[in-house]
């Protein structure tokens, strides 16, 4: 009898064992199982020098630049460049740094002056002498002196023809006789008047001189000087 309860007890303790052992082996293939996914990986993703990018909506850039940004484009046809809402410019002004302006249509910085002779042929009643306005300026006439020889007794008309907006029109001097001297049948006439004539770019100026009933002799005709500037125009 004691010999059946030793063999009994025996076995119950070789089964007890038995059933930890595999118990505790299920356990440890469990947490081996459960580790993967308890572990946090870092993760490296390395692209290739060339990559695409998809963007359905506007793209934002945030660049930050310490010294003088260079960029190079190449552009097969014309560029079209637009500015959006009223753009600031920022000059570096100030009483000991004075921003220079110069006006370029004072009237010392493009002076102007010119002598035209007009002189009559011995026998004709009329003749003039002319210059042709620069393009891009305009003519602006403020004096002329002229001097007119004419035959003893005789008068000449003297006149500047000038074109402004498409209008063309002729401005009389007036000569002062200064010597009836009838030295080769001739009298000498001198004036000088101030003036405000314009001439367009482009046009001629003219001096105009006719005889009056008489023909002009070997002395006849009128020297005209004339003074002013440019102004530049578009």
């Amino acid at each position: 009898m004691k010999n059946t309860r030793s063999l009994m007890l025996a076995l119950c303790g070789g089964a007890i064992l038995t059933i930890s052992l595999v118990l505790s082996g299920i356990d440890r293939t469990r947490a081996a199982s459960a580790e993967p996914a308890a572990l946090a990986l870092d993760v490296n993703v390395v692209n290739t020098p060339n990559v695409l990018a998809h963007q359905s909506g506007p793209w934002t850039v945030g660049a930050s630049q310490s010294g003088t940004w260079s960029v190079a484009a190449n552009q097969s046809g014309p560029w079209s460049v637009s500015l959006n809402g009223s753009p600031t410019v920022q000059l570096n002004n100030s009483p000991t740094n004075p921003l220079s302006v110069r006006d370029v249509n004072n009237p010392d910085m493009q002076p102007f002056q010119r002598e035209l002779d007009a002189l009559i042929p011995p026998g004709q009643f009329t003749a003039t002498d002319s210059l042709t306005v620069p393009a891009g300026k305009r003519l602006v006439i403020d004096f002329a002196s002229e001097t007119v020889n004419v035959p003893t007794g005789q008068h000449m008309w003297v006149r500047i023809r000038t074109t402004t907006n498409g209008s063309t029109n002729e401005f009389t001097l007036t000569p002062s006789v200064v010597c009836l001297c009838g030295a080769d049948n001739s009298d000498f006439l001198a004036g000088n008047q101030p003036l405000h004539l314009y001439a367009d770019p482009g046009t001629t100026v003219s001096v105009v001189v006719n005889m009056f009933l008489t023909p002009a002799n070997t002395n006849s005709g009128a020297d005209v000087v004339m003074s002013g500037h440019y102004i530049n125009v578009p």
